[in-house]
């Protein structure tokens, strides 16, 4: 997905940092965020590493110059919609899949400690659909 279509999804999110102390792009730090995730992120200490050691790649293709702090980026992320956010990015992935209907998510794990001494195979394996 092309980087300017990212940042027109965000742009639906309302900044409500004071403009005049603002030092990094609110749809910066969502699309830094976004791609620190995807990889499997979830501490904000990490996140900023990972801005810090792609800054070449997030510069390149997004055009992200600045690496917000991880207080920096506790703090824009505290003062969100979090409603909002969510709705850009299933908005964002919905027209990525070609899809706008409804969707069901799908979810499996293995429960590896139901059978000692048995093949994955016949371990019990769930799975869960939800649909919103």
């Amino acid at each position: 997905m092309e980087a300017e279509r990212i940042r027109r999804y965000y742009a639906e999110v309302e900044d409500p940092r004071y403009k005049r102390f603002v030092e990094c792009k609110l749809d910066d730090v969502l699309i830094l965020v976004q791609c620190a995730v995807m990889c499997g992120l979830d501490k904000l200490e990490d996140i900023e590493e990972y801005g810090k050691n792609k800054r070449g790649w997030l510069s390149e293709v997004f055009g992200i110059e600045r690496i917000p702090s991880d207080s920096t980026l506790s703090r824009v992320l505290n003062m969100l919609n979090p409603d909002t956010v969510v709705n850009c990015v299933v908005e964002m992935m919905k027209e990525q899949l070609g899809t706008s209907g409804e969707q069901i998510a799908l979810d499996g794990k293995t429960i590896c400690a139901t059978a000692k001494g048995m093949t994955k195979q016949e371990k019990i394996h769930i799975v869960i659909l939800f649909r919103d």
